[in-house]
């Protein structure tokens, strides 16, 4: 995988970080419970493209996968593991998760959202939040539900790279074990090379599946 599936999620990436639901007044960003998503996500130049995630509420777990992507990725927030998986080559590839990726998973003490009005995405209700991103970019809108799925992201103002992403299908119940492990008969490969951004391809790998440009990803079925 030379090319980034988690990193082209951008925005998303950030909206889909997980929580401190300590915070008053801010809603949770990783889901309580179990969920499947599929979204729709659309780059800056107009092309869509398809993502499904998956949440283990309790391992603490999210499942990626880009349609027309050969190979997904696994964030393990517990293990602290990022695990990418290339089905041509039946390999995968096991590391610690990248310190962009980590950092996503903690809610920043600075990272304070507004609230807006209730909006309905996909048949469920959710709650339009305004999300800083930096000082130099532009601030994000999220409709996020009670339980901490996101069901829509996009920047705000025009002119920005980042993708917008809309959730078409929310599933609940429990996932699949085998979402979140390599499969049965793939080779573990090492890295030859320190770890490149989330969703690289694992080094010196041919083939790997070609990431939509600048893309976001993720969340509830």
């Amino acid at each position: 995988m030379r090319t980034s599936v988690i990193s082209g999620l951008g925005a998303l990436a950030l909206v889909l970080a997980a929580a401190s639901a300590s915070a008053a007044d801010q809603p949770p960003l990783t889901p309580t419970r179990d969920v499947a998503v599929t979204y729709q996500a659309t780059d800056p130049k107009g092309a869509v493209h398809v993502v499904h995630m998956n949440f283990d509420a309790a391992g603490r777990r999210l499942h990626i996968d880009v349609v027309g992507q050969p190979g997904f990725q696994v964030i393990d927030r517990k293990a602290n593991v990022l695990l990418s998986v290339l089905y041509t080559e039946k390999i995968y590839l096991e590391r610690p998760l990248p310190p962009q990726v980590g950092n996503l998973m903690d809610r920043s003490p600075n990272m304070l959202m507004k609230r807006g009005a209730t909006a309905t995405v996909a048949g469920t209700s959710c709650t339009l939040w305004s999300v800083p991103t930096g000082p130099n970019s532009p601030d994000l809108q999220a409709c996020i539900t009670a339980d901490g799925v996101v069901l829509k992201a996009e920047p705000v103002g025009g002119g920005s790279a980042e993708p917008r992403l809309e959730a078409t299908s929310i599933v609940y119940g429990p996932q699949p074990e085998s979402l979140f492990v390599p499969p049965a008969g793939f080779r573990r490969i090492q890295p030859t090379m320190p770890p490149g951004p989330p969703g690289a391809a694992p080094p010196g790998v041919q083939g790997a599946p070609p990431q939509p440009p600048s893309p976001p990803a993720p969340s509830n079925q």
